[in-house]
């Protein structure tokens, strides 16, 4: 027998609802770690750093512009 339904306040389709610049945000710490981990981690080379904290932001934003809608 399946236990009764949590009912949690979504409705279908409300998991691509979200803020664009919620996303923003993800996509620019994500960068920042990358960053630090590069330049005062020393976890791989400052050029390699450069390219991936850039590589990040300028892919992640495209992304993030091209599948969730435009903020009303």
């Amino acid at each position: 027998m399946l236990p009764p339904a949590i009912d949690i306040g979504c409705k279908r389709g409300d998991a691509m609802n979200i803020n664009r610049t919620t996303l923003y945000g993800l996509i620019f710490a994500i960068g920042l770690v990358l960053g630090l981990l590069g330049y005062v981690g020393r976890f791989y080379s400052s050029a390699i750093a450069t390219i991936l904290v850039a590589g990040t932001w300028i892919i992640g934003y495209a992304l993030v512009n091209l599948f969730f809608k435009p903020e009303k």
